[in-house]
C-alpha cells in the first residue's frame, strides 16, 4: 500500500501557558478553575476570533493557537496580555493568573484538526522564554511584524532551545507597561536607524564600448542584489531602489543616506567576446573610504566563481554570520552553464519592457536557455510570468497561455523548492487558475524564505486583494514600499486596490493616478480608477477612465473583465462589475 502524503503549510503558531498553575490549584483548585475558565470565555477565546485565529487544542493550563499572519499573532498576544494586566490591577499578587504567549512562523505537519512540528515545537520552547506577561517571538516572526506594529521589540540573541538543532534569534515584545505608559517602538519610516549591516549594491558600469553590454553588467548587480538578499543578516535596498541612480553621477554620501544604508558596493564590468574584467568597491559611507576593493580577470567560464568571491567578501567585510540556511541558499546555483546565463540576462533586461514584441524575444532568449540548461530554474520561472502576461494583456499570440504558464511555474518550483521567486510566481499564477488556497499557501512558504523581498510582499499583497483580505493586502504594499523607495507604479496600482476594496475612495484614486503617471499605457489601473470614481459619483471621471481604456485595450470588456481579474468573492466582484457598467465599459 503506497504511504499516505504528509500534509503540510506554513503558519504563525502561538503557544500560551499560565504561570504557576500548580500551585494556584493547589492553593484554591475551584476558584483557579473558575477563574481560568472566565479568562477564556470573556478575553482568550474571543480575541483569537477577533484576529483570525483557530484554537487547535487546549491543555489544561494551555493553548495551543494557529493564525493565518505573523501580525494577527503578534497583536492578539499584545492585546491579550495587556487586558489581563488591566484585570489583575485589583488582584492580589499571590491570586494573579498570568500566562507566557511564545510565537513562531514555520513549516507544521496537519493531522486533521491537530498540527506537529519543528515550527508547533519552537512556539512552546519561545513562551517557556516569555517572562510571566510576556511575550517572545523567534526572528522569523520579527522580520515580518517588526514594521506593522507598534510595538517595542528587545533582541534576546540567539538561544539554544530544547530539541531544536540550531540556536534560535528570539526577541521579547513591548506593548505597554504594568503602569499603563507605552513602551517606545522603534520608527519603522527611519531607513537611516537599519538594525543590522546594511548595503545598496548600485547599478555596475558597462566599460565595454557596446552598449548592448549593458544587459550584462545590469545583470551581475541585480543578481547579486537577490543573492546577498538572501543573508538574514545583512539589510539590503531592492533592486528598483538601487538601480534609480543608473546612468548619474552619484555622490557616494548622499545615495547612502537616500537610501538609509552605511554601505555602498560600485563597480564595472568589461565583457569583450569570452574575456571578462569587474571592478567592485565597497564603501564605507560615512567616512568615503574604501572598505575593500577588487578586480577580476578571466573568462565567461568565471562568471559565477566571481559572483561568489563578491559575495563572500562582503560578507566578511560587514562581518557578518552566516546560518546554515543563509549558507545553504547563497550557494545554491540556478546554473552551471556560462551560456545559459548569458542568454538569461539577455532575456530579463528586455522582459521589463513589457511589449508585446520585446515579451516574445525574451519567451525565445528564456527558451533557448533551458534548452542549454533544462534545470535553470528561474530561466522558467521567467518563461511562466511572460506566457502569464501575455495572456492577460490579450495579445493573440497568448491567448491559450494561462495553463501553460502554470506547467513552468510548476517546473520552476521542482527544480528549486527554496526560490521565493519561483513559489512566488506559481502562486501568482494559481491565483488566475481560482486554485486560491494553493497560491496562499506557496505565497506563505515564498515570504517564509524571503521575507525581505519587496517584490514578494507587494505581489503577495495583489493576491490577497482577489483573496478577499485587502487590509492584509495593504500591510504588505506597505512593507514593500518601506523597503523600496522607487517602488514600481504596479505597487501603486496594487495599493490603490487595497484601498478601493476597503472603501476608502479617496486613498483608492490618489494611489491609481500615482500609477498612471508613471506607466499612462497600463488599462487595469484605468478600470478600478473608474471604479473609484463611480463609488465617488464623479461620473464623467469614469467616462473618461473608460474611454482612454477604450483607446489604448479596445478588446477590454465586462466578459474579460470577469474572466481576467480572479477576485474570490461573488460580492466584490459584482459590485466592481456594478460600477464599470455605470462607467459606459461595454457588455
Amino acid at each position: 500500500m503506497a504511504e499516505a502524503k504528509v500534509q503540510r503549510r506554513l503558519a504563525a503558531i502561538s503557544a500560551a501557558d499560565v504561570v504557576g498553575y500548580s500551585r494556584l490549584m493547589r492553593e484554591d483548585e475551584t476558584g483557579t478553575l473558575a477563574q481560568l475558565k472566565s479568562l477564556r470565555e470573556e478575553l482568550l477565546d474571543p480575541k483569537v476570533i477577533e484576529y483570525g485565529g483557530r484554537i487547535v487544542k487546549t491543555t489544561g493550563d494551555g493553548m495551543l493557537i494557529e493564525f493565518p499572519s505573523a501580525v494577527g499573532a503578534v497583536q492578539h498576544a499584545s492585546d491579550v496580555q495587556l487586558a489581563i494586566t488591566r484585570r489583575n490591577a485589583d488582584t492580589a499578587a499571590s491570586q494573579r493568573m498570568e500566562i507566557r504567549i511564545g510565537i513562531n512562523v514555520g513549516d507544521v505537519i496537519v493531522d486533521g484538526e491537530d498540527l506537529f512540528g519543528d515550527g508547533v515545537n519552537l512556539a512552546a520552547r519561545l513562551e517557556g522564554l516569555a517572562e510571566p506577561g510576556g511575550v517572545c517571538v523567534s526572528g522569523s516572526v520579527y522580520e515580518q511584524v517588526r514594521y506593522k506594529l507598534d510595538l517595542a521589540f528587545e533582541d534576546m540573541g540567539e538561544q539554544a532551545v530544547k530539541n531544536i538543532d540550531e540556536p534560535v534569534r528570539v526577541y521579547r515584545v513591548g506593548a505597554e507597561d504594568r503602569s499603563g505608559a507605552k513602551m517606545s517602538a522603534p520608527d519603522p519610516q527611519s531607513p537611516s536607524q537599519p538594525d543590522k549591516p546594511s548595503i545598496a549594491v548600485l547599478p555596475f558600469d558597462n566599460l565595454s564600448g557596446d552598449p548592448e553590454q549593458e544587459y550584462f553588467s545590469d545583470g551581475m548587480a541585480e543578481d547579486l542584489i537577490t543573492d546577498i538578499s538572501k543573508i538574514s543578516g545583512l539589510f539590503v535596498v531592492a533592486r528598483n531602489s538601487s538601480f534609480a541612480f543608473k546612468g548619474q553621477a552619484i555622490d557616494v554620501k548622499a545615495a547612502a543616506e537616500q537610501l538609509g544604508v552605511r554601505h555602498i558596493l560600485e563597480g564595472s564590468v568589461r565583457k569583450m567576446g569570452p574575456k571578462l574584467r569587474v571592478n567592485v568597491q565597497l564603501i564605507d559611507a560615512a567616512s568615503g573610504g574604501h572598505v575593500w576593493a577588487e578586480r577580476y580577470d578571466g573568462d565567461m567560464e568565471d562568471i559565477f566563481q566571481f559572483q561568489d568571491d563578491i559575495r563572500e567578501q562582503i560578507v566578511s567585510a560587514l562581518q557578518v554570520s552566516l546560518t546554515p540556511t543563509d549558507k545553504a541558499l547563497t550557494e545554491h546555483k540556478q546554473t552551471d552553464s556560462p551560456e545559459a546565463y548569458d542568454l538569461f540576462l539577455k532575456g530579463r533586461a528586455v522582459f521589463y519592457q513589457l511589449s508585446q514584441e520585446h515579451l516574445l524575444e525574451a519567451i525565445n532568449f528564456f527558451d533557448a536557455a533551458v534548452e542549454l540548461d533544462p534545470n535553470f530554474a528561474d530561466a522558467y520561472g521567467y518563461l511562466s510570468f511572460g506566457h502569464f502576461f501575455g495572456w492577460t494583456q490579450m495579445w493573440p499570440e497568448f491567448d491559450n497561455d494561462l495553463e501553460r504558464a502554470n506547467q513552468l511555474a510548476e517546473r520552476a518550483v521542482a527544480l528549486d523548492g527554496t526560490s521565493g521567486f519561483a513559489l512566488s510566481h506559481l502562486g501568482w499564477v494559481q491565483a488566475w487558475l481560482r486554485r486560491y488556497n494553493q497560491a496562499i499557501e506557496n505565497f506563505e512558504t515564498a515570504l517564509a524564505l524571503a521575507p525581505n523581498d519587496a517584490e514578494i510582499n507587494a505581489n503577495f499583497g495583489q493576491i490577497l486583494n482577489y483573496w478577499g483580505n485587502p487590509e492584509r493586502g495593504l500591510q504588505m504594499l506597505e512593507k514593500a514600499f518601506s523597503m523600496d523607495k522607487f517602488a514600481p507604479p504596479l505597487w501603486n496600482h496594487f495599493a490603490g486596490m487595497s484601498h478601493l476594496l476597503l472603501h476608502e475612495y479617496d486613498e483608492s484614486t490618489d494611489r491609481f493616478q500615482r500609477a498612471l503617471e508613471r506607466a499612462p499605457m497600463f488599462a487595469p489601473a484605468y478600470l478600478f480608477l473608474a471604479c473609484a470614481y463611480v463609488q465617488q459619483d464623479r461620473l464623467d471621471d469614469a467616462r473618461g477612465a473608460i474611454k482612454t481604456i477604450s483607446e489604448i485595450a479596445p478588446s477590454y470588456n465586462v466578459k474579460e473583465f470577469t474572466r481576467i481579474f480572479p477576485f474570490r468573492n461573488d460580492d466584490v466582484r459584482n459590485e466592481l462589475v456594478d460600477s464599470l457598467r455605470k462607467a459606459g465599459l461595454p457588455e
